[in-house]
């Protein structure tokens, strides 16, 4: 009976959503924006929130957070506020999905993958992104990036290939790193077969998807294992101490909120001890070998639990000698790659990103 309830909620939730979020009231002058969020723009250290993301933090901020769901409905209502903001599949990019069979100390498991072609394959090898989705390693699926993936696909012209890691609770910390690193080892073996160039693949992340993208490049690199040629970390979870400053200044008033990300600790991390380790933790990684990692593109979001731990991990990497870009879109707030539909900022800043992959990664 509750599950019921709970499920009737949502739905109601969602509708809520839906009706604040209408194209036509985002398309709405900024002076009559702030007239539906209820004042002007979040501001904080000189930055000020998108007036269409306002919106948005207030339509989520007035309904039920994720946190307050069973982990299923959860799913389901994360898969469908993705949907609401965001753009459709690219029609030029073809996409398939399959299951692969890994194989390591980690166990014998499988994983679903999705393969997106770009509309101009040829007989020459292409580089290939292979890209972890965000959803707090709990929440989130090939579905919930597939408009991502598919424009990255057609824009750059890439191969990219989203893979399903195993999801918390059911399947706690390690699995999720372990699906990541392994996926990477088995797609770089075998990305020939698609029309991918084995020399040049990338990893590519969201939030909990970057972190994943930043464990694959680091235990690689320090394992003496196949490395990618390039990671891309679009707002990454690098410390699951939850210990900086914006965990503190932005755990209100957002999507994303404290309690949100600690839920999705609390899931991931069984022990607290293993916050620590670098495979849940990459930020915390020492060693000279990491002098050694690929070029990196880190991106973070103005208004972001995640913001101070994503530039911080920039930083470190250039302190050691790695080559960084990195660039803080200081208008926009978490899960911004999902909204390219409807918010015109996310929408150019995905753009913006996708040219520095294309300035880093050589055909």
């Amino acid at each position: 009976m509750l599950e019921h309830l709970k499920k009737i909620d949502q739905i109601k939730s969602l509708d809520r959503i839906k009706n604040a979020l209408s194209q036509a009231a985002l398309k709405l002058p900024p002076r009559q924006l702030e007239v539906i969020a209820g004042g002007k723009p979040y501001a904080w250290e000189g930055r000020a929130l998108d007036p269409q993301l306002h919106v948005v933090a207030k339509a989520y901020e007035a309904e039920s957070p994720l946190y307050s769901f069973p982990i299923k409905l959860a799913r389901t209502q994360y898969a469908e506020g993705c949907k609401l903001l965001d753009s459709s599949r690219r029609k030029s990019v073809t996409a398939k999905d399959r299951t692969i069979a890994l194989s390591s100390a980690a166990g014998v498991r499988s994983v679903g993958i999705r393969i997106f072609n770009p509309p101009q394959l040829t007989n020459e090898p292409i580089p290939v992104m292979v890209y972890y989705h965000g959803g707090g390693w709990s929440v989130g699926s090939s579905d919930t990036v597939d408009a991502l993936c598919s424009g990255f696909a057609e824009d750059l012209n890439h191969i990219v290939i989203s893979v399903d890691y195993r999801l918390a609770p059911e399947q706690p910390y390690p699995a999720a790193a372990d699906d990541a690193v392994d996926s990477f080892l088995w797609l770089k073996d075998n990305v020939s077969h698609y029309g991918g160039d084995e020399n040049n693949v990338y990893v590519a992340g969201d939030s909990a998807g970057g972190n994943l993208a930043a464990v694959v490049s680091q235990q690689t690199v320090k394992n003496g294992l196949p490395a990618p040629s390039a990671q891309v970390l679009i707002y990454p979870a690098t410390d699951l101490r939850n210990c900086t400053l914006t965990h503190h200044t932005q755990a209100e008033g957002l999507p994303l909120c404290g309690n949100t990300i600690n839920w999705f600790v609390g899931m991931y991390i069984g022990n607290d001890n293993h916050k620590q380790d670098i495979k849940a933790s990459p930020g915390l990684a020492e060693g000279e070998w990491l002098e050694k990692l690929p070029p990196a593109i880190i991106t973070t979001a103005g208004f972001d639990v995640l913001r101070d731990e994503g530039e911080a991990y920039a930083m470190y990497l250039k302190s050691v000698g790695v080559s960084v870009w990195y660039h803080e879109y200081s208008d926009l707030m978490h899960a911004y790659v999902t909204m390219t539909g409807h918010i015109e900022a996310a929408e150019a800043a995905v753009k913006h990103t996708t040219e520095q992959i294309r300035k880093l990664i050589k055909r």
